[in-house]
């Protein structure tokens, strides 16, 4: 019913492959049969190309006993996840997730040595960006438009946690501006189950924080969708833990407040085995690999560092910063199969 389902997915495939290193979701035949078609078929059958989206009818493929007063009708083929707007005929939020699902595509065509397919839906993905920041950005108003309708209008609503959800746009004043934009509206308890791993991955700690403690105590807590939430925003946001199959890495970072002494997670589920993290703090990070394999970890704490010591042996830093402003200095050592290793920083000369 939906549109932007298929290439939200895509999008999950890849997270999960990054996730296990289940080659499965690069190249069983069912996976890639999914992606195929939902990125070209069923492209054209809803037209959604590029040159298309802005253009496209309300109403597709509908049956021929068509009635405008069934919700089953009215919302087959619905351009966004929002079903209560009436007349729109696209939805930033699926702009956000045609950028997502190509850009996903992209990656796993590149891992797997497709170059041209790679480049192809690179394009793709950039040209939905492309759309998201010369169509949808009002200027005057320093926020996103959410909804296009059938009689060529803008119109505002949700959809803008999507489009940072998904990462489609990279302009760090846009960003900061639709941070801005998000918390000054309330939410349903659906679109906040995403706020703290999106909060704490753009560097907005504290608000991060706030949805996390809160979310398991509001009005229709029970609903799936917090319950991960609150997960991923523990382990991506507050531990910092992200690993990536493809460039065979395990990044951490603690994301503690001040009043909080230390925070750990054991056998966290990676690739074939598990990790277990712990954090003193914001300046020391123990970690345990008990995977199969050699891994890359990329120990990260947030503030400047001239250099960390791991396992009694000194590295230089490399420093970055995120969307608020946060600064962050980051290593990266060999951390082999069965080893467990010790990170902190250091102002040793």
């Amino acid at each position: 019913y939906n549109l932007n389902a298929n290439f939200d997915v895509i999008q999950a495939c890849w997270k999960m492959y990054e996730w296990t290193g289940d080659k499965d979701y690069l190249t069983d035949s069912c996976f890639v049969n999914f992606y195929d078609k939902s990125l070209n078929e069923y492209i054209s059958r809803w037209k959604l190309q590029p040159e298309n989206v802005m253009s496209r009818p309300r109403y597709m493929n509908q049956p021929e006993n068509f009635d405008q007063n069934n919700n089953f009708h009215t919302c087959r083929g619905l351009a966004s996840y929002v079903e209560n707007f009436r007349g729109l005929t696209m939805g930033v939020d699926l702009i956000a997730t045609l950028y997502a699902g190509f850009n996903a595509s992209s990656q796993m065509a590149s891992l797997l040595g497709n170059k041209e397919k790679a480049e192809k839906d690179s394009q793709m993905a950039l040209a939905y960006r492309d759309i998201l920041e010369k169509e949808w950005w009002c200027e005057d108003s320093a926020y996103y438009q959410t909804f296009w309708t059938e009689d060529r209008t803008f119109h505002r609503g949700e959809g803008v946690p999507f489009i940072l959800w998904f990462g489609a746009t990279d302009n760090t004043n846009r960003i900061q501006a639709s941070v801005k934009d998000i918390l000054s509206k309330e939410w349903n308890v659906e679109n906040m189950s995403a706020f703290p791993a999106l909060l704490y991955r753009l560097g907005y700690l504290k608000e991060a924080y706030t949805y996390l403690t809160e979310l398991p105590q509001m009005n229709r807590s029970e609903y799936p969708e917090v319950s991960y939430g609150v997960i991923e925003g523990t382990v991506c946001g507050v531990m910092g833990v992200v690993p990536s199959a493809s460039e065979n890495t395990i990044s951490t970072c603690s994301r503690l407040t001040s009043d909080t002494l230390n925070a750990e997670i054991r056998n966290l589920p990676v690739l074939d085995g598990y990790v277990s993290v712990k954090h003193t703090g914001c300046i020391a990070t123990e970690i345990e690999n008990n995977t199969s394999q050699e891994l890359v970890w990329k120990a990260a704490f947030m503030g400047q560092y001239p250099q960390v010591k791991v396992d009694g042996k000194l590295y230089q830093t490399e420093s970055c910063q995120d969307v608020y402003g946060n600064v962050y200095s980051m290593v990266e050592v060999k951390l082999p199969s069965g080893k467990k290793m010790y990170a902190q920083v250091s102002d040793e000369k």
